[in-house]
């Protein structure tokens, strides 16, 4: 076209593309080249703010150096002329100017340029109009470069153009896959280029503007990626505002709508006021400029640019626009709901609407929504009871996620409550929270008033009340009677109404769990737990059921189902935003870790339950956690962090529940494995006081009387250790579990004659073989090793000891009595022994043999007694040889070792019970509780 042109051939050139698809760039290479050729090149560029302005087009034309004089000032007095309109040219002016341009193509060619030409104004198209109707015979060329989007209507102007035999159309398109490559390759090294052209294509949709600006935010990057940032933003802003109006206020509906709304362009555009013809032409123009892929943008930053750039105000309307559209269309709650909070929206129809989708979202797990839901609701009710219902709805999702922000909530729920302004289910719900962190007084007043704040006779509220009262009575026993006023208001002589079948699940586990605890481990119980397990989902009200039915397996000593079970469940958590969730999960499966010793795992899980709820929240429950992590630590020799975990403050209340059990029982374990014997002998003497006056006094609990009977046993006192043994045989149930009665029998052996004690030890690892019980099998083969007159026994018991300690991660087993706390003094025996010799046994002896006998190393006993290692050796050397023992271990059951008077007074060593019974036994050192005042 130049070269006919320069030959006196003029013509047009209309170059059209979608938005930057590189029109301007041609146009810029090609005056470039013309100039080169000796052509005069003049250039111009419409803009959507200048459309307006009388010829302004024009005016850059003839402004452009070179440019003849009189050309440019016939121009000049055209438009200063006031009386001149310069939106419409007569037809004399038209004349003079384009005689003018075409009698300078006389004596030079000329290229005429312009740029964005759609966006010239009138009076200026109207001269490129009739220029191109008589430069034929002329030595000029015009190209007009114009945004043309797929399906658009060509405009008349085009229509009378493509008609003339000299005018040409040149349609620009999208790059291709491989033409992006070539773009990259001219930016980028070869073997980069060809990596990043697949992924710089889809999401530039070959848009050279913005695969451009993805090699400026790659290269900035320094990664081996395609990187959208600041330069692609920027980009598809550009883009958006060189398009089209209508394309901006599309792309703003679809940056607001998201991309999770079905049939979203046609939403967008109802959102923005535009008729269905009109919506699809203005898609596939965003589509066209790389902007879209479909109905979706190409990349998040695209999105992401719009929504920055976009005013609050503006924002929060086409929110407010989408949630009335979307709710006229019937769509799911939560997706209203999403535009209602984000649109501040407060209409009739959105306060059931808000209500309804935070339920939808928690199902959801979409916590954000819900709890934003709800905080919009709470603003906007003007209704003092709909308002303290949304703020104890806010407690209940916090309480999911951030506990300390439900606890905060406490005090203003307890006036709503005292104020009448909560239904039924809420105020027994706000009496659980009372107890669960220890505020027994303003439970005591809620339960006093039940009958008069709330409606008895409600389904609802009468199941949580039953629910409440199972779960007191199987976890909370001691403050049981405190629901009684609540549970005598709905027992006033109606007809109790029928329970829902979310009602019965529930009480079906907590039933379970109550009748494992207080009659021992049945088929029955077990059966119901395995049925909720199966045929319940895990959602914020059905997470506690699902903790009680597990917890029914552990009690029943099911413990490879209760492992298999607390996984699934854990699996179910992961990931998903409910700390209080993984936290209840993590401590239930460090409970059965602990049970089948495996004390690196029972650790890590309580401190998992530990870190993702803190200790205040955790409330009366605490006890849980935390006498499961005292328990592993001590069993594996880690005592210091042991006694550190007893600092940790605990609610006073926790002695009045089947956590502080655990918790006494785990206690009285780190004290005897510390040789604070009748400190531990009192907490396990506690915990079985605590049973007997709640009726739960079950060995698959919590078999206190095995572990008070090691501590007689150790002081020597081998009746009430007998006794006690005997007691807890006699109260195993036929369904007993194998852990249970095998450290029953173990405790049995350790009581009898020896001559019968290898035979029971025998049956004792034989039972606990089939339990999964590792630690307690560990601890039974380590006596028969002891026990055992066969060499070959003993030496087998010994060694799978040894393995199973190791594998457990019992350390303590291991130093205090597989390897006799240090290394063993074997000292030959010389023959008989007087029975006079025993009496020889001086204090120093007898205080070195006695603290030998507990477990204590040979550089503990020194530190004690304030002696040298040496010594120490050196009186164990005469006690082994005057007792006729060869081992450490040995000395244990050596009746004649007795308590010395000095040994009460000595540094470090506990004081022993001056009378301890079990029957009427001492008060505990230190007791976790405080009175709970009664119900008046």
């Amino acid at each position: 076209m130049l070269a006919d042109a320069c030959s006196g051939a003029g013509g047009v050139g209309l170059v059209l593309g979608p938005v930057a698809s590189g029109k301007t760039a041609l146009l810029e290479t090609f005056g470039r080249h013309a100039a080169g050729t000796g052509a005069v090149v003049l250039s111009a560029s419409g803009a959507r703010s200048e459309t307006a302005v009388g010829l302004g087009v024009v005016s850059q034309l003839v402004h452009t150096p070179g440019v003849r004089a009189d050309i440019a000032d016939q121009v000049s007095a055209y438009v200063e002329d006031a009386e001149a309109d310069a939106t419409l040219l007569d037809s004399r002016f038209l004349h003079r100017l384009s005689s003018a341009v075409l009698g300078w193509s006389a004596e030079t060619p000329l290229v005429i340029c312009v740029d964005d030409a759609h966006h010239a104004d009138p009076a200026s198209l109207q001269f490129l109009q009739h220029m191109a109707r008589r430069i034929r015979p002329a030595r000029v060329l015009v190209l007009l470069a114009e945004r043309a989007d797929p399906g658009e209507r060509r405009p008349v102007r085009h229509v009378d153009l493509m008609r003339r035999p000299h005018c040409r159309q040149l349609r620009l398109a999208p790059l291709s896959r491989n033409g992006v490559g070539v773009l990259l390759a001219g930016k980028l090294d070869e073997g980069r280029a060809h990596a990043l052209a697949a992924r710089c294509f889809a999401v530039s949709g070959g848009n050279p503007l913005l695969a451009t600006a993805l090699v400026h935010d790659t290269r900035a990057a320094g990664t081996g990626e395609v990187v959208a940032g600041a330069a692609y933003r920027h980009a598809v802003l550009s883009c958006l505002h060189s398009s089209e109006p209508r394309a901006l206020e599309l792309a703003r509906a679809l940056a607001v709508l998201g991309d999770d709304e079905q049939s979203q362009i046609a939403l967008a555009g109802g959102m923005v006021s535009f008729a269905p013809a009109t919506t699809e032409p203005v898609r596939r123009a965003l589509e066209s400029a790389g902007v879209l892929d479909g109905h979706r943008f190409r990349h998040a930053e695209a999105r992401a640019a719009v929504l920055e750039e976009l005013d609050p105000g503006v924002r929060a309307a086409l929110h407010g626009q989408a949630a009335r559209l979307l709710f006229d269309q019937g769509a799911r709650p939560t997706a209203i709901a999403a535009h209602v909070v984000a649109g501040n929206l407060d209409e009739p129809w959105t306060e059931h609407l808000l209500s309804e989708a935070s339920e939808a979202a928690l199902l959801e797990d979409d916590v954000e929504l819900a709890r934003a839901c709800i905080a919009l609701a709470s603003r906007c009710c003007t209704d003092d009871r709909d308002r303290a219902i949304a703020k104890a709805s806010l407690a209940d999702i916090e309480w999911r996620t951030t506990p300390a922000k439900a606890m905060r909530r406490l005090p203003e729920l307890v006036h709503a409550t005292r104020a009448g302004h909560l239904p039924g289910i809420r105020v027994v719900g706000i009496f659980e929270f009372l107890l669960w962190f220890g505020r027994v007084d303003e439970a005591v007043e809620i339960a006093n008033a039940f009958g008069d704040l709330v409606d008895c006779r409600d389904r609802r509220t009468r199941g949580e009340l039953l629910t409440l009262s199972s779960w007191l009575a199987s976890s909370v026993p001691g403050m049981l009677h405190l629901v009684e006023p609540m549970l005598a208001s709905i027992t006033d002589g109606t007809a109790a109404p029928q329970l829902g079948l979310a009602v019965n699940s529930q009480l079906k586990a907590i039933d379970a769990l109550t009748s494992a605890v207080r009659e021992g481990p049945s088929e029955a119980a077990v059966l119901d737990a395995e049925q909720v397990l199966e045929g319940t989902r895990m959602t914020d009200i059905t997470l506690r059921h699902l903790v009680f039915a597990a917890t029914v397996l552990i009690y029943a000593e099911r413990l490879d189902k209760a492992a298999t079970w607390s996984d699934h469940l854990m699996a179910q958590a992961a990931g998903r935003p409910a700390p209080t969730w993984q936290a209840s999960l993590a401590e239930l499966r460090a409970e059965v870790a602990l049970r089948q010793g495996d004390l690196p795992l029972a650790a890590r899980n309580a401190k998992i339950a530990l870190t993702k709820m803190t200790p205040e929240a955790w409330g009366i429950g605490v006890g849980a956690p935390l006498a499961t992590l005292l328990a592993a630590l001590t069993e594996m020799g880690r005592l210091d962090e042991a006694a550190e975990l007893l600092n940790q403050p605990v609610p006073d209340a926790l002695g009045e529940t089947r956590f502080g059990l655990h918790y006494l029982h785990a206690r009285g374990h780190y004290y005897l494995a510390t040789g604070r014997l009748p400190t531990a002998l009192n907490d396990f003497l506690a915990c079985g006081e605590q049973m007997a006056r709640w009726e739960l006094d079950q060995p698959s609990l919590v078999p206190w009387r095995s572990s008070a009977a090691e501590v007689y046993l150790k002081l020597g006192d081998r009746e009430n250790a007998r006794v006690l043994a005997e007691e807890q045989a006699a109260k195993l149930g036929p369904d007993c579990g194998d852990r249970t009665r095998g450290i029953t029998l173990r405790t049995l052996a350790l009581v009898a004659d020896p001559a019968r004690r290898p035979r029971l030890l025998q049956e004792a690892v034989d039972v606990l073989e089939k339990s999964g019980a590792k630690l307690e099998l560990a601890r039974t083969l380590a006596e028969l090793s002891r026990a055992s007159g066969d060499p070959a026994t003993t030496r087998t018991a010994e060694r799978d000891a040894r393995v199973l300690a190791k594998e457990c991660g019992a350390e303590l087993l291991r130093k205090t009595f597989l390897d006799g706390g240090a290394a063993d003094v074997v000292v030959p025996l010389r023959g008989p022994v007087a029975p006079a010799d025993v009496k020889l046994l001086t204090d120093a002896e007898q205080r070195v043999g006695w603290l030998a006998a507990r477990g204590h190393t040979n550089r503990e006993i020194a530190s004690q007694l304030y002696i040298t290692v040496s010594t120490v050796e050196q009186h164990l050397t005469r006690v082994y040889r005057k007792l006729s023992v060869s081992r450490r271990r040995d000395l244990a059951s050596e009746p004649q070792l007795r308590v010395p008077e000095q040994q009460e007074r000595l540094p470090g060593v506990p004081r022993p019970p001056v009378a301890v019974n079990h029957r009427a036994p001492a008060p505990p050192v230190r007791r976790p509780l405080r009175p709970v005042p009664p119900v008046r």
